[in-house]
């Protein structure tokens, strides 16, 4: 699953080196926020347990 997140954001990056510059920025902050979530994400105990938004 980590390795289909690392190459979407490598597209996600390649994209944003190519496009207009207004999208440029936004595509950058995208692929930032998703990597430093996921680097939360690895940070957490494997035993906590995941609650979903069904209330």
């Amino acid at each position: 699953m980590l390795d289909r997140i690392d190459d979407d954001l490598k597209l996600l990056h390649a994209a944003a080196e190519t496009a207009p510059a207004e999208i440029h920025g936004l595509l950058t902050v995208i692929s930032a926020r998703i990597h430093s979530l996921i680097t939360v994400a690895l940070q957490l105990p494997p035993d906590i347990p995941v609650q979903s938004g069904g209330g």
